[in-house]
């Protein structure tokens, strides 16, 4: 069940489009899935597991409700040039109670919770976020692009209400591209590009789907127990790209 209320303004010139939006919308009945990994001896009712365990959880009646005002904008403020840049800044957190259900590999249930989860923060995608960027047409049909994004209040993929909260990082990417029209008209066109994406090989948490909190004696990496189950994000990649449009 789905109650979204949006309301925005859009201002257009000559030389700059921007858009402001705000929202709120409340997602109920939701059903939501992880997989974790057990730990050595970890006890689940009355299930003692092993190193490597898959423990799949499911969470029933889920009601998330998110909060944020939205913003990007397109300058030009020359011919060969373009500049981008958008903001995000939401509050996202469940409300209520929910039943969540931990079942083993074979699917034989290991124990069933009714938990508080109201006020807890939602996971799985960054609440903050920035970015900018520019196009750099510096020679006829042949462009540089770069993209710089920020990404914060992210959190694990849980449903919990005390959830934590991985390290905020920023990420840049690069491309070059080249349009060589063809025909006797001109009017094909075969797009050369080469992309870089994560240019400077930032190492990041972007996903955890646990959220076992740091001790005194816990061995931690960048603020977050090294027992959690996560994922790093890809570091430096490129591609080449090669397109015919007639």
């Amino acid at each position: 069940k789905i109650l979204g209320l949006e309301a925005g303004y859009t201002f257009t010139s000559k030389f700059l489009t921007a858009s402001v939006n705000g929202y709120r919308t409340s997602w109920k009945d939701r059903v939501t899935s992880t997989t974790n990994v057990a730990t050595a001896g970890q006890v689940i009712g009355s299930t003692t597991l092993a190193a490597g365990d898959l423990i799949l959880v499911t969470n029933e009646a889920v009601e998330q409700v998110h909060n944020g005002i939205e913003l990007d904008f397109t300058a030009k403020p020359l011919n060969n040039l373009d500049i981008t840049g958008f903001a995000s800044i939401g509050n996202w957190e469940y409300k209520g109670n929910v039943r969540t259900t931990r079942r083993d590999e074979s699917l034989n249930t290991l124990d069933q919770t009714i938990k508080d989860v109201d006020g807890g923060k939602v996971g799985d995608a960054a609440q903050t976020t920035y970015g900018l960027g520019f196009k750099y047409e510096f020679i006829k049909n042949l462009s540089l692009d770069a993209d710089w994004r920020y990404y914060d209040k992210l959190y694990s993929n849980v449903v919990t209400k005390d959830n934590i909260e991985l390290p905020n990082y920023d990420l840049v990417d690069a491309g070059i591209s080249y349009k060589l029209f063809i025909g006797n008209k001109k009017t094909n066109s075969i797009n050369f590009r080469v992309n870089v994406n994560n240019v400077f090989d930032e190492v990041y948490l972007s996903e955890l789907t646990s959220a076992t909190a740091t001790t005194a004696t816990s061995t931690n990496y960048k603020g977050i127990n090294v027992l959690n189950n996560g994922f790093f994000g890809l570091g430096r990649t490129w591609n080449f790209s090669l397109r015919y449009n007639f």
